[in-house]
């Protein structure tokens, strides 16, 4: 994985950094045979951080999220010198307003929860869909989402303020939605990380994380991440 400062990570995944940044391996695996200047969009971006990442690697980017992103992340995008390689757009997930066929790279974190609020998972096949087509043929979709999890984690999000709406996907269902696509390719990660009230304590529990991920079971854990290729 290439290695970021700190506040760089920080800046790219936002929170739960190290059980989330995780899939930045994977990614920079799968990117490393996409060359420089290809063009990639961020879905959902709300601050920009997966703009971020591809513009550090030279793509060009447009970033974009239901209103237009562009006050909460054209600050942090300066701030890395990488404002002049992205654009910035309003974009509904499930209606994209792009033409087919446009993007080398499309990518999402952690947005799939809130598009199929209130248990509407044909709005979450429908992003999907229109991710797939808006690239290119053998473009590369890379995403990074909340599991249900286990029975544990389910009853902990419901005190939260995003519990009651939120709907979390299921391994079987990122299969489903992801089933026109040539390749599917994921991985799982996380069991403690999310129980953690502060960005400390979630960096301390990852730790623990790490040592049990390979005694658990894909269902049990509440990242998923890979890629998918057109």
């Amino acid at each position: 994985m290439t290695k970021y400062p700190g506040s760089t990570l920080q800046d790219i995944i936002g929170w739960d950094i190290k059980n989330w940044s995780v899939a930045l391996r994977t990614w920079d695996k799968v990117l490393s045979q996409v060359p420089q200047g290809a063009s990639a969009l961020e879905v959902g971006a709300r601050e920009g951080g997966l703009s971020l990442y591809f513009a550090l690697k030279g793509f060009h980017v447009i970033c974009s999220d239901v209103e237009n992103p562009r006050v909460t992340a054209e600050i942090r995008h300066k701030r890395h010198c990488v404002s002049h390689l992205i654009n910035y757009a309003a974009a509904d997930a499930t209606r994209l307003p792009f033409d087919s066929g446009r993007f080398d790279v499309v990518a999402f974190k952690s947005i799939l929860g809130t598009i199929g609020r209130n248990d509407q998972i044909n709005h979450q096949a429908n992003a999907i869909s229109e991710m797939y087509r808006v690239l290119k043929p053998g473009g590369i979709l890379l995403f990074a989402e909340n599991l249900a999890g286990t029975a544990l984690h389910r009853f902990f999000r419901r005190m939260t303020k995003w519990g009651g709406y939120w709907r979390y996907v299921t391994i079987d269902e990122m299969q489903q939605f992801h089933g026109g696509f040539s390749h599917f390719n994921y991985a799982t990660f996380g069991f403690l990380g999310t129980f953690g009230r502060n960005e400390f304590q979630r960096k301390s529990l990852h730790h623990i994380d790490k040592f049990i991920d390979p005694i658990l079971k894909d269902h049990h854990k509440y990242i998923i991440f890979g890629h998918a290729r057109k």
